[in-house]
């Protein structure tokens, strides 16, 4: 039986309907970060997650029909949103006036995009050993991708052992099952290629510190943000 606490957060806005917005922002600003110090150009600005999942509630609510509403569900949809429309900073979102419904009036606002996505895998069935080394120089040449993968109650406790979910994720319409987006930031522990770090949005209480250690099999999909500088309004 999952905790109080633990309903709560899975229940909250930040993973109602399985967004997955915290994870994409975090990517894409991760990678731009690297990026931009690496050319010894500065930080990234904070940008607001909470923007982001204002505006995949418009498109929900915008959605005419069930068809539509899953397609705004989808894990990439955040990604569509930030190629197409971008994102603005965490401090001038939070400074806006309200708008009309959930997104907030951000016109004249600088929005950050990025450039493009890449999906390197999504059907859980069909996992392969060049999935798994394609995320790796993804993570290895860029930073850290967007990941989500299934997980059941036991993944709250999760702490210094490796992460397995004991179900497979080809029963993901169990209502033990169920699926999360994360960082994957990391790869190779023990000198395993199988296993990736990873960095949750629950908080540091959880895990280690808010990070931990995966297997390769739980992971459903991977997305990675195409950073460059024209794809970065400043």
């Amino acid at each position: 039986m999952a905790s109080r606490s633990f309903r709560r957060l899975r229940d909250s806005p930040w993973t109602a309907h399985f967004y997955g917005a915290h994870a994409a922002v975090e990517s894409f600003e991760s990678r731009a970060c690297i990026k931009l110090a690496k050319r010894g150009i500065g930080g990234f600005p904070t940008l607001s997650i909470q923007h982001l999942i204002d505006i995949l509630r418009d498109q929900l609510d915008d959605a005419p029909n069930l068809n539509q509403k899953r397609l705004v569900m989808m894990e990439e949809n955040a990604f569509r949103i930030l190629k197409n429309i971008g994102v603005t900073t965490k401090e001038a979102y939070d400074a806006a006036p309200l708008g009309t419904g959930f997104v907030k009036n951000v016109e004249g606002l600088p929005n950050y995009k990025i450039e493009n996505y890449r999906v390197l895998y999504l059907k859980s069935n069909c996992w392969h050993e060049g999935a798994s080394s394609e995320i790796i120089d993804a993570i290895h040449c860029g930073g850290p991708v967007y990941g989500w993968f299934a997980y059941d109650d036991s993944f709250q406790d999760a702490k210094g052992e490796i992460y397995r979910v004991p179900s497979a994720p080809s029963t993901m319409i169990s209502p033990i099952v169920r699926t999360h987006a994360l960082l994957l930031y990391g790869y190779g522990a023990q000198g395993r290629t199988g296993l990736f770090d990873y960095q949750n949005n629950w908080g540091p209480e959880y895990h280690n510190g808010g990070r931990g250690i995966m297997e390769s099999a739980n992971i459903i999909g991977t997305i990675v943000p195409d950073v460059t500088f024209a794809g970065i309004a400043f």
